[in-house]
């Protein structure tokens, strides 16, 4: 192999297999080269234009790979320093990018075909580009996902964290159906140990007056308001009322310290007129009074323990208990509508006598809920209270 050096001002054709080296090189002239050509030099810089075939480009220390030209077919780039790999063009095939360490991954170009993006550290993976075709993202500790552009295709997401899903509580599960929920959540104002404002989460009047509060009374579990049966009672005013022909639906959790007869646990609505009222007695009842007669449901014989009960209309002519799971059945089922306009707890607005147990929670509904708002409801209080 012979080595020929030609001046910079030669332009012609250089035939056979030919080996020009020369460190540096600062000017390679222009002219047609045919065979095999390898060119050695020392030039500091960027690359930039097209590059098609089998391309690897492996960066083992700090740099930068710049480029708008295109990668066709398979391209591997490794970098396993800190590096930053930009550009604006397209990979097409199959590529695999693959990021040890912390970094970060820009641009607004497109990868199409089979994409695998692993990180396994702390990182930052940003655009607005497309991954179309089957993409699989494994995120194996802290990572951020920001996207504006479109996910095609087959697109699995990895997480080896728990992921914990929230469960709806009534404002979310009722919307603006909900007509009173009050629960025991530290908003509540407690003074010499008994609670003297009950705040609605519906807005729609805080309970006022006395019950003895304990963060334990409730299953000795959970807090609590507790009513002694001749002096404490919370008490409000709707400042929403459900109209005339409206039905009103309830869920309680509460536990009986003594079954008092008549005791009313709650009544909503008023009652002297039209009202449902849930009543401790030798058995639990519900009373639902209206102008158009008085339905009675009786549930379980009185006991001690702490039970999950709802009731009300589920249609016109059709109504219901549920007391820790079982079904009881109305003695009438007229379902003439009723007039909300107030909320008693632990008492009754009239001369009727007061409850001796514990509430932990109360939520009415100012129409009749779906079966979906039903079994979203009680996974609300299971969940929340476990199986009473």
């Amino acid at each position: 192999m012979s080595i020929i050096h030609y001046p910079v001002s030669n332009y012609f054709p250089i035939p056979g297999h030919t080996q020009i080296t020369d460190t540096p090189v600062t000017h390679v002239p222009q002219h047609d080269i045919t065979g095999r050509i390898t060119i050695s030099f020392g030039l500091t810089g960027a690359l930039s234009g097209s590059a098609v075939g089998s391309v690897a480009i492996t960066s083992t220390e700090t740099g930068t790979l710049l480029g708008a030209g295109a990668l066709a077919g398979t391209a591997a780039i490794a970098l396993t320093g800190t590096a930053t790999g930009q550009g604006a063009g397209v990979l097409a095939g199959q590529c695999d990018i693959i990021n040890t360490e912390t970094g970060t991954m820009l641009g607004p170009g497109q990868m199409a075909g089979t994409a695998a993006i692993t990180n396994t550290e702390t990182g930052t993976l940003l655009g607005a580009g497309v991954l179309a075709g089957t993409a699989a993202m494994v995120l194996g500790s802290s990572t951020t996902l920001t996207a504006t552009g479109a996910l095609a295709g087959t697109i699995t997401l990895l997480n080896t964290e728990s992921l914990t899903s929230a469960n709806p509580d009534p404002s979310t599960i009722l919307g603006t159906d909900l007509l009173k929920w009050h629960v025991l959540d530290g908003t509540e104002t407690v003074s010499g140990g008994n609670i003297t404002t009950w705040p609605d989460k519906a807005s729609n009047g805080d309970l006022s007056g006395t019950a003895v509060y304990s963060a334990t009374s409730f299953n000795s579990t959970k807090p609590g308001a507790t009513g002694n049966g001749s002096t404490t009672g919370l008490l409000c005013t709707l400042t929403t009322t459900v109209a005339a022909t409206g039905r009103t639906y309830f869920w309680v959790v509460y536990q009986a310290t003594d079954y008092t007869a008549g005791g009313r646990v709650f009544v909503l609505g008023d009652v002297d007129a039209d009202c449902i009222q849930f009543i401790l007695g030798t058995n639990t009842t519900v009373n639902m009074t209206h102008s158009g007669g008085n339905q009675t449901i009786t549930g379980p014989s009185g006991d001690n323990n702490a039970h999950y009960a709802r009731g009300g209309y589920l249609s016109s002519t059709t109504s219901q208990l549920i007391v820790s799971g079982t079904g009881y059945n109305g003695s009438r089922t007229d379902g003439t509508s009723d007039t909300t306009n107030r909320l008693s707890v632990l008492e009754s607005p009239s001369t009727f006598s007061k409850a001796k147990c514990t509430i932990a929670e109360f939520a009415a509904c100012k129409v009749i809920p779906t079966s979906q708002q039903l079994t979203d409801m009680d996974t609300y209080f299971t969940t929340k209270y476990g199986s009473i």
